[in-house]
């Protein structure tokens, strides 16, 4: 009867598909002798959790290491190129307001069709360029040129 060493079990262990932190608790050792004894880093192991679309905090969940040392690993591979996303922890922030300055003179001649606005013509121009992207008018407003006509 042989003796399997502990990288041994935690290789075995790690084939089954069980989560580092489940394997170190199992073994007995430390969350951070896990990828160790599997050949990887901290780092590459946290990595490859966040690339297949794994949040901070499942990534803790399932490999038990610490909260920091999950963010330092994924701050790190962020900053040496890696294409893993940056969560926020709660709402989620609305896209930013795309607004256009428009002349003037513009605002003015769309005021004078709307004298009773509060706003200056302004709903009036955006009501205006929506019926212009809803009807697929954009070509007939602007030249092959990109100028206003």
């Amino acid at each position: 009867m042989t003796t399997e060493s502990r990288a041994d079990t935690i290789r075995r262990l790690a084939g089954s598909g069980l989560a580092p932190g489940a394997i170190a608790a199992a073994v007995g050792c430390r969350p951070g002798d896990v990828p160790r004894a599997l050949g990887l880093s901290q780092r590459s192991m946290v990595v490859k959790l966040a690339l297949e679309g794994l949040r901070p905090a499942e990534i803790v969940r399932r490999t038990g290491f610490p909260r920091a040392t999950v963010h330092a690993r994924l701050y790190e591979a962020r900053q040496s190129g890696a294409a893993i996303p940056d969560y926020r922890a709660g709402k989620p922030k609305p896209p930013p307001d795309r607004r256009v300055r428009l002349p003037g003179d513009v605002v003015a001649a769309f005021a004078r069709h709307d004298p009773e606005a509060r706003d200056g013509g302004h709903e009036l121009i955006r009501r205006v360029l929506a019926v212009i992207a809803r009807d697929g008018l954009i070509d007939a407003v602007i030249d092959t040129k990109g100028r206003r006509t």
